[in-house]
């Protein structure tokens, strides 16, 4: 009997762990009907932008469609992560062209498909294009903790990415009418940024490994402080590098060993 009851216990309290372990990683899903009911997170009003005020992990269930002139989603408070399951958010602006100097992009008021400016944001899984800026992480201001992983930015007018502070990892950049990965005090890692009207890396006091530019009008271009660029494949159409990143090795500028 003792043993029967402590086996019953064992198995209760086992039940209870795991229900608890399910409640501590749940996560919120956003798909296109939510952001147009509001309330997502409190004081998140209907329609767009979606605003994401409490830490937490989030998850999108389907595409958004966002309308011009407001951002997707706005993230407000620190310590969130927002996985896109895949999915897109997509706004209105267009870009046209095949190649960097004929790419042509509607031109809208600033608006942002991700925006946020708190530390320890975690954007993963997804495509976002058709806004001012793709995914805009941090300002000169705030910056810090950031890390975007196996995204891609795609016909946003200005910056597919702008990472101020963090890692972007697995990032494709393309057809974007200013540059395709930007940021500062940031790491990019295995990352291609090809066929952007301007710059493929737009960076200052940044590392760029084992990544990818071409097709850009220029490759890299060092904003201020310095940049390393490491393992990289730069090639471009006006010049491989602007300004004066550091090759820490293992590099090729136009073919050539740089």
């Amino acid at each position: 009997m003792n043993a029967h009851r402590q086996l019953t216990t064992f198995a209760l309290a086992a039940i209870a762990l795991l229900g608890f372990g399910t409640a501590a990683f749940a996560q919120t899903t956003i798909d296109q009907n939510k952001a147009l009911a509001g309330n997502v997170t409190p004081g998140d009003a209907a329609g767009f932008p979606i605003t994401i005020s409490q830490p937490g992990s989030y998850i999108l269930k389907s595409n958004l469609a966002v309308p011009a002139g407001v951002n997707g989603i706005e993230i407000t408070a620190p310590d969130v992560t927002l996985d896109l399951n895949g999915f897109s958010i997509v706004g209105p602006t267009v870009c046209t062209g095949q190649v960097a100097w004929t790419i042509v992009c509607q031109q809208n008021v600033v608006s942002y498909g991700i925006r946020s400016n708190e530390q320890a944001t975690v954007i993963r899984n997804g495509r976002v294009s058709g806004f001012n800026n793709g995914v805009g992480l941090g300002t000169d201001g705030t910056r810090g903790g950031y890390r975007v992983e196996d995204m891609s930015a795609n016909g946003n007018t200005l910056y597919g990415f702008n990472i101020m502070g963090g890692t972007g990892l697995r990032l494709q950049a393309s057809y974007n009418g200013g540059a395709g990965i930007g940021g500062k005090e940031s790491m990019i890692i295995d990352s291609t940024a090809s066929y952007n009207k301007n710059t493929g890396f737009s960076m200052g006091d940044a590392i760029v490994r084992g990544s990818r530019a071409f097709g850009n009008l220029y490759g890299i271009q060092q904003v201020y402080g310095k940049v390393g660029f490491e393992s990289s494949f730069i090639q471009a159409v006006t010049a491989p590098l602007l300004g004066a990143p550091i090759s820490m090795g293992s590099n090729l500028c136009n073919g050539v060993a740089c």
